[in-house]
């Protein structure tokens, strides 16, 4: 495999499974520029998160945390910590990384899911085949948090995504700038190129995304506090689990403190082939709520949206925790998305593929299990 610099694409990744070097992953459950990794039948119920400490590993760990073994089918409670094993395996050569996420679909049903691997400090992080403290294959394990719907999974479920590194490729300010005049990434209601001079950019590089506000529309939605479960096995019906949330005639909405909200970008952005993005929450000082938004962006979200050979693009969502009732404005920011390069495009884009859960979504909506 000859490489370059940047985030590896679907090719790449299906190279490393022929390789040996990524082990049990499923050819479905690669994207066009990110892994989807499955829990295995070994999950736990924990005392708490935790990580391990540099050399250490998860099963030492687990001896701390009071890991009780659960069944198939359990239900996982919002409020209880879990930690379930990974079918992948990985031992990824010397100059390969990789960072993990949360699917979307996940994080849109109020779950925090983080990774943790043998012998890694710190969560979300897989190390190259040069850290010899992590040299030898290891399974990631993800932790897993509920925070407002008891879910029912099963073995075989992807709760997360890793994508793969040689280099941090992310474009600096100027990078961006470039970029953006030759193809604009940003678009209004009406399809109109929002002009760079109206674009936040961040010294680092990050476009500024705002909340989608339209006077007395549906805008998104909060969820209930009704404790239904929600099975993975199924589709549940929105209305059972979602209330619809308004704005009010001037563009302004009542975010309550301590609800669950699924919200949309006011942009409508679009990723060329060339390029993936990691959505974050804007700097503390713009907001007061956490933004626990999945983080990944395939390459080629929303590039075949075209009228007359213009790019419409299409609303990034949002997953929203207030600290307190935070009354929120039209162009409010709220989060960032950092545009990085990869070293070929994918094959198969986002919205090329047949199996893109959000590619026809039209605004913030709840996650592929609901209807």
């Amino acid at each position: 495999m000859i490489l370059g610099a940047g985030t590896l694409s679907d090719r790449m990744i299906r190279s490393l499974i022929a390789d040996g070097k990524i082990e049990n992953a499923r050819d479905e459950n690669v994207n066009p520029a990110s892994l989807d990794l499955s829990i295995s039948e070994e999950t736990y119920r924990v005392t708490s998160s935790a990580s391990p400490v540099r050399g250490q590993s998860i099963r030492e760990l687990m001896e701390a945390l009071g890991a009780t073994p659960m069944n198939p089918g359990d239900i996982f409670e919002p409020g209880t910590m879990y930690l379930a094993r990974t079918e992948e395996t990985l031992a990824l050569p010397d100059d390969i990384y990789g960072y993990c996420n949360p699917k979307s679909s996940v994080a849109r049903d109020g779950l925090l899911v983080r990774t943790v691997c043998d012998g890694v400090d710190g969560f979300d992080s897989v190390p190259t085949g040069k850290d010899e403290c992590t040299k030898r294959p290891r399974n990631p394990w993800l932790l897993i948090s509920p925070t407002v719907m008891p879910v029912r999974m099963y073995p075989r479920e992807t709760l997360s995504q890793v994508r793969f590194f040689t280099a941090d490729t992310r474009l600096d300010r100027e990078e961006i700038r470039g970029l953006y005049r030759k193809q604009p990434l940003f678009f209004d209601e009406n399809g109109d190129p929002i002009p760079w001079e109206k674009v936040s950019c961040s010294s680092d590089g990050a476009l500024a995304v705002s909340l989608d506000l339209r006077p007395k529309k549906i805008i998104g939605w909060c969820c209930k506090e009704n404790r239904r479960i929600v099975d993975y096995s199924t589709v549940q019906q929105i209305i059972d689990y979602f209330d619809p949330v308004y704005a009010d005639e001037k563009g302004g909405a009542l975010l309550k403190k301590g609800k669950f909200y699924i919200l949309g970008t006011a942009e409508h952005v679009v990723v060329p082939p060339e390029f993936a993005c990691e959505v974050k929450a804007v700097n503390k000082r713009f907001a007061h709520a956490d933004i626990h938004a999945a983080g990944f962006v395939d390459p080629g979200w929303a590039f075949i949206l075209k009228v007359l050979m213009r790019w419409l693009g299409r609303r990034i969502t949002l997953e929203v925790w207030p600290h307190e009732d935070w009354y929120i404005q039209p162009g409010q920011l709220i989060g960032e998305i950092s545009y990085e390069r990869m070293i070929e495009p994918p094959s198969i884009h986002y919205d090329e593929k047949e199996t893109s859960h959000y590619r026809h979504q039209k605004g913030a909506l709840p996650s592929k299990r609901f209807a």
